[in-house]
């Protein structure tokens, strides 16, 4: 196959120019074209340069204060954006005025306020829901037993032999309730809080009588387990 030689344009006329010659004078008409998103080029006459046209900065800008806005923007507008504001409703969480993005959240109850029962304005979730039916809305649970045991929240237990030691639930809820009763013949029931304060003493509670129903409610860590 031949090789074909460099073509050069003289006085309008095109010609082959022999290796290793050189022609001063010439003007090569081969160009190189920026096409759509680039800039550069020019005639091969020389070397050229292709680059991405990237967009020029946006003139106009200016600061107010600490605030980036459009030309024209003035104080005053900067001052009415402040003026107006979202403001987060009954159940909601954040809000502000408009010179800056803003968020709204739901306020949704911590597990101490669902359980307490006395909350008007917070959100309840699926969790805190069961969480204060755990302690509010659960019916108490009949058992019996005439040896030692842990009881359970909501468990009303009725003792048929004495000196038995019942242990309260670990690690109750605040509103945990358990009900001991202790019929005749069946004195000296000790009640074990489980590291749990028992009449705000980490001492035992010993029920000493009989024909008697004892129920005890978890207040606090301070308070523990008090009768009721």
């Amino acid at each position: 196959m031949a090789i074909r030689k460099p073509l050069v344009v003289i006085s309008g006329s095109t010609s082959e120019l022999p290796p290793g010659d050189t022609v001063e004078g010439v003007v090569l008409t081969t160009t190189l074209t920026a096409g759509s998103g680039l800039s550069g080029g020019g005639l091969l006459s020389s070397s050229q340069r292709v680059d991405v046209s990237l967009a020029a900065a946006p003139s106009g800008l200016i600061f107010v204060g600490t605030k980036l806005g459009i030309d024209g923007v003035t104080q005053a507008d900067v001052t009415a954006l402040r003026a107006q504001t979202i403001t987060a409703g009954s159940g909601l969480l954040g809000g502000g005025d408009l010179t800056a993005s803003r968020r709204i959240d739901a306020n949704v109850a911590t597990q101490a306020v669902a359980q307490s029962g006395t909350d008007n304005t917070t959100l309840m979730t699926p969790l805190r829901v069961a969480q204060a039916i755990s302690v509010q809305g659960a019916v108490y649970t009949y058992t019996s037993t005439n040896v030692n045991r842990t009881l359970l929240n909501r468990e009303r237990c009725t003792v048929t032999s004495g000196f038995l030691t019942l242990t309260l639930p670990a690690g109750p809820a605040q509103g945990s309730e358990i009900s001991v009763v202790v019929p005749s013949g069946s004195a000296n029931v000790v009640l074990s809080g489980a590291g749990s304060a028992i009449m705000g003493l980490q001492q035992n509670l010993t029920i000493d009588s009989v024909d008697k129903t004892v129920t005890l409610i978890y207040i606090d860590g301070t308070n523990g387990w008090r009768i009721f």
